[in-house]
């Protein structure tokens, strides 16, 4: 197994339509998903329930994931808000110093490499075709195997 010092794995389901966007001399697509964080327990380790609802109780992260090129260009074609996605990548952190006495800020960016398709929209969700589209074209992951930065979608 290959070394791997910088990766995420983020699994949930787009909050949004991707965003595709020109850079430059590539395109930029922005994934924009809902991750739900492991239910909260209590200090004797049981399961955390909402008392009103009865509902687990859980935290939600929003996170941005970004793509770049040709694989930008054809996972803008397929995804869809509310398709369930898994994906892999690496994280950049870049800061830009602040002039005078001003604080310099942090960038925090994931960028993706890998993205499997995990299910489909909710039956009772709006607009379910392209979801279900979606899916269908869910083998082989993109960026699966090598030449994982050349994949025509």
């Amino acid at each position: 197994m290959a070394q791997a010092n910088n990766m995420f794995l983020f699994m949930g389901r787009l909050t949004a339509d991707p965003e595709l966007q020109d850079a430059g001399q590539s395109k930029l697509l922005r994934v924009r998903m809902a991750c739900d964080r492991p239910p909260k327990r209590d200090e004797q380790g049981n399961v955390v329930t909402d008392p009103n609802t009865g509902r687990v109780a859980r935290e939600t992260d929003f996170i941005t994931v970004k793509f770049w090129g040709k694989r930008a260009e054809g996972l803008a074609r397929v995804l869809k808000k509310g398709v369930g996605i898994s994906v892999t990548g690496s994280v950049r952190v870049t800061s830009k110093p602040g002039e005078g006495e001003a604080k310099g800020v942090t960038y925090t960016d994931f960028m993706g490499d890998e993205l499997e398709f995990t299910g489909a929209k909710p039956a009772n969700a709006n607009n379910s075709a392209p979801a279900e589209q979606a899916q269908q074209q869910s083998q082989p992951p993109v960026g699966a195997g090598t030449g994982a930065g050349n994949q025509d979608w």
